[in-house]
This record gives C-alpha cells, sequence and structure tokens, in this order.
C-alpha cells in the first residue's frame, strides 16, 4: 500500500476482483493499520524482512507484489534483492527513489529532531488541506478517507523518517 494509508483503504476496491482469479495477500505494512511497528533505527530492508516472514507465515514461495505510491518502492527493492520469490511486480503511482536534499537526510537521522520533523510533515500532509492538494476529485475526500489516513500517520511519519535517513539496500548478488 501507500505511505498515507493501509491495505484497506488502498485495496478494499480491488481485492475482490482480483480474488477471483488470484490468492491475494494485502498485509498492512509495520506501523500501518493494525500491525504493530517493527521499532526505531530500522531500515527499509528490514520492511523487505518482515514482508518476507509473512510470506511465509502464509506458506508462500513465490509472488506477484503490486505497490502503490511507497508501497511500489518497496515491491522494487524487494524484487531487486529476492528475484528468487517475486516473480513479477506492478508498480502504481510510484516506485521511484525520493530525491532527499542532503540536509533533509542529516536532519532525519536525528534521533529526535528527527522524528519530529518527519512526524510534522506526516501531519501536515495528512491533513484536510493536505489532501486535497494531492487528491484529484474532491468527492473522494470523504470523511472516513481523512479519518483512515490520519490513524496512519505515524506510520507514515516513520516511513519518512527511514526513506530520508537511511541509505536504500542494494541488490543481493
Amino acid at each position: 500500500h501507500g505511505g498515507i494509508g493501509d491495505a484497506k483503504q488502498n485495496w478494499q476496491d480491488i481485492i475482490p476482483i482480483f480474488s477471483e482469479e488470484y490468492h491475494v495477500l494485502a498485509p498492512d505494512l509495520p506501523g500501518f493499520g493494525g500491525t504493530e511497528s517493527i521499532g526505531t533505527g530500522k531500515t527499509l530492508s528490514d520492511i523487505i524482512v518482515w514482508l518476507l516472514a509473512f510470506l511465509e507465515s502464509q506458506g508462500v514461495n513465490q509472488v506477484v507484489v503490486i505497490g502503490s505510491s511507497f508501497g511500489a518502492l518497496i515491491a522494487r527493492l524487494m524484487a531487486a534483492q529476492h528475484p528468487h520469490v517475486v516473480a513479477a511486480i506492478v508498480l502504481v503511482n510510484g516506485g521511484f527513489v525520493p530525491d532527499v536534499p542532503a540536509w533533509a537526510k542529516v536532519l532525519m537521522g536525528l534521533p529526535v529532531i528527527g522524528t519530529a520533523f518527519s512526524n510534522f510533515l506526516a501531519r501536515m500532509a495528512t491533513s484536510e488541506s493536505g489532501l486535497k492538494d494531492m487528491i484529484y476529485h474532491p468527492e473522494a475526500l470523504t470523511p472516513e478517507l481523512i479519518e483512515s489516513v490520519q490513524s496512519n500517520v505515524s506510520g507514515f511519519a516513520y516511513l519518512m523518517q527511514m526513506t530520508a535517513s537511511q541509505p536504500l539496500p542494494e541488490k543481493n548478488k
């Protein structure tokens, strides 16, 4: 799923359609929906390890990963690191590596200040006015959507801080 929502919010309309022909798993990333955070000081590689453990717990050896927004970046990195697990990827509205200025990387890497700054940015982005800037169709911005997005603000802040302050994982050789 993307950074500003959980799996349900991002995929609830499409899961029934995909389920007609495919076995669908749509986990909430750590810190989103009903999933606990994996703790502080973690990296994108740690999220990929978490996803691999999730797949193993479900008895799944190979997958097609569909990622939206931030989830597209994770899908791309997971496919590069674990091509034996990821048969294919579908990137929806994302998958790019964010270009984070050097000063922001330093700031986000500071334990207390980085956390406060990422929380501030996440609250701004997920405010009603921030969401109005992101969502093209105003009728899609329902009170339920705003509530869902805002309930995941800490996960979003953590992903922003992680992405900005940590090096991206390298492709397995």
